[in-house]
């Protein structure tokens, strides 16, 4: 599947991900909401499944999250799985040109056997039908059906390379697009 936005490397996301946030001594006695905690949940399941967190630490930390109050009562259960710096996600460097060549030489590969097996397919029934028929064979009639298997193989074999460029710089100009971002119209 071809990558259509930046890899982004996570620094600190979920506390951007609150409504307001948690660490905030201005925000630690309001009342946590249903969302928060699912935010908590998600953190601790992931570690969970990273083994960062044992069964027992998972049951302990998620009961206290069920029965936080307040979103003071928060932070703690993530002191040590999450960063809490401020910063913002870094973005990884766009790809170079040769990274997305070899992405679209993979996508025609795929391409190039997709076709070879649609095609070829109506030739292998032949030949098993020919083949327990027991015709005698004496006619070998499957060659029939290879002659539109070859024929529809070859042009997508031999534009293999005008493909690869054409998908090369669709690849460049998602990428582009992507590093440009929302267009200013969006914000109202």
């Amino acid at each position: 599947m071809t990558r259509l936005h930046p890899k982004v490397i996570p620094v600190d996301p979920i506390w951007q991900a609150f409504r307001l946030d948690p660490r905030d001594p201005q925000h630690a006695a309001l009342r946590a909401s249903d969302a928060d905690r699912a935010l908590v949940s998600s953190v601790l399941a992931d570690a969970y499944a990273d083994g960062r967190l044992d069964a027992q630490e998972y049951d302990e930390r998620e009961s206290a999250n069920l029965a936080a109050r307040t979103l003071g009562d928060l932070p703690p259960l993530l002191s040590d799985l999450v960063t809490s710096t401020g910063r913002t996600p870094a973005v990884a460097p766009p790809r170079t040109h040769a990274q997305l060549r070899r992405e679209a030489t993979r996508e025609q590969i795929r391409d190039v056997v997709g076709v070879a097996v649609a095609s070829s397919s109506v030739f292998f029934v032949c030949l098993i039908v020919w083949i327990f028929t027991g015709d005698g064979f004496s006619d070998f009639w499957p060659k029939w059906a290879l002659i539109p298997t070859v024929l529809a193989t070859m042009p997508t074999i031999a534009g293999s390379k005008a493909m690869i460029d054409s998908k090369t710089k669709r690849l460049e100009r998602r990428q582009a697009q992507m590093l440009e971002g929302p267009t200013s119209g969006s914000d109202s």
